[in-house]
């Protein structure tokens, strides 16, 4: 017995596929949503001039923020700055998630006389971070950023 196929029906077959594979992916795509860079990302690229200025004043003065992770007991990270900057400088740290912007934190910068910020990461779950550091010293703003992977 010899089974015929019909053109008619492969073409039926081929549509219903695609039309499968397009309404499984719109389920997918619903039920996953992505993460934006920034919630206000237009009012983001405003800042970006500015952000630029800031990040050549940092390099222009030395600035040298350096950040390390510190495993001597608590889990924290080590923000060091350079002399010129200790106790002048007024700003904030941000801890940025690429992967997830629901662990995002900022905290104040708080530089002591030796130009150290200890910062607990307990907290922090594992992975890469982007840590942005953003002051002011004299009116003038620096920017400093530098990923940083965070080990559990």
């Amino acid at each position: 017995m010899r089974i015929r196929f019909h053109w008619g029906a492969g073409v039926a077959v081929l549509y219903t596929a695609f039309a499968s594979a397009t309404l499984a992916f719109a389920i997918f795509a619903i039920a996953n949503p992505a993460a934006l860079v920034s919630d206000d990302y237009y009012r983001e690229a405003t800042r970006h001039d500015r952000r630029i200025e800031a990040t050549a004043n940092a390099r222009a003065a030395g600035a040298g923020v350096s950040i390390e992770t510190d495993r001597s007991g608590t889990p924290a990270a080590v923000l060091r700055m350079a002399p010129a900057h200790h106790g002048r400088a007024v700003g904030r740290v941000t801890w940025y998630r690429p992967s997830d912007a629901s662990f995002d934190r900022t905290v104040p910068l708080a530089v002591d006389g030796e130009g150290m910020q200890r910062m607990a990461i307990g907290d922090l779950p594992g992975g890469h971070w982007r840590v942005k550091v953003e002051w002011e010293l004299d009116g003038r703003p620096f920017y400093f950023e530098q990923s940083v992977m965070v080990r559990r």
